[in-house]
């Protein structure tokens, strides 16, 4: 993971986002602070099934949310999906961190969009304050839906429900798939780093923020654009680098 502050300006549907580096998106307009796949608890689950991993991560990515918050003043955190890994990741460890955390950021809004490893959520404390909304949401023009390939679904759904004359998303902001791309050299020994993967200028995935959670390396289609976090900063991909850096259709270890 990489822990840098350095952001880069993306235009999506009329709006300003600046990409940082640690994974998240400062939506300026409304104030808001966007990441995805965040999977708090991931450890202690797996400790939970007799996989011995230490712990320590949860408190550094909400060290890296604090660093972020400082740095936008975001008045909302907003969550694209897996917030959580698994309900045997809600160990008492990992509530009492997570609730120091709440508790120090009270007057912060967080809204979840629920992915597919927020399970149980009703078992969380009601002290958390989540704001859970359904599965497809949207603000404005930008619409979030934690996995990409149910944007067509997740337009169609958003439409039927939208009231009056209001307008359905013209932009999507996405998590789940971790994204990341590899540069140069053979395919086994490029470098490889987290990106934002925006596809057909209107569905940007964000890269996983979660410091214990894998990527998969993808494959850009043509007219898409990927924005590597490398070396502390988010530099675009130019496309003839994508066209020759051997990506290909990749799943990391414990991704869905």
């Amino acid at each position: 993971m990489i822990y840098g502050v350095t952001p880069l300006s993306l235009s999506l549907a009329g709006q300003t986002l600046d990409l940082f580096p640690d994974g998240a998106a400062w939506w300026r307009e409304q104030g808001i602070l966007i990441l995805a796949d965040c999977h708090f608890g991931k450890s202690a689950s797996f400790r939970h099934h007799g996989v011995a991993v230490p712990e320590g991560g949860t408190v550094d990515d909400l060290e890296r949310i604090d660093r972020l918050l400082a740095r936008t003043g975001a008045r909302q955190l907003l969550v694209v999906g897996d917030f959580f890994h698994a309900p045997t990741g809600y160990s008492d460890e990992v509530m009492a961190w997570l609730m120091v955390w709440r508790e120090r950021h009270a007057g912060l809004r967080v809204t979840l969009v629920p992915g597919n490893h927020d399970r149980w959520l009703h078992r969380l404390p009601s002290r958390l304050a989540l704001e859970i909304v359904p599965g497809v949401h949207q603000l404005g023009a930008i619409g979030f839906v934690h996995d990409p390939a149910s944007v067509a679904t997740a337009g169609q759904m958003n439409s039927a429900m939208l009231p009056g004359d209001a307008m359905a998303a013209s932009a999507w902001i996405c998590g789940h798939l971790h994204p990341a791309v590899r540069l140069g050299g053979r395919r086994e020994r490029g470098l490889k780093a987290p990106c934002f993967w925006l596809q057909r200028e209107a569905v940007l995935v964000l890269p996983g923020f979660g410091s214990f959670t894998g990527t998969a390396v993808i494959t850009p289609g043509a007219g898409d654009r990927v924005f590597a976090a490398a070396s502390g900063r988010v530099i675009e991909v130019p496309a003839r680098l994508l066209q020759r850096s051997f990506n290909t259709p990749g799943k990391a270890d414990n991704l869905r």
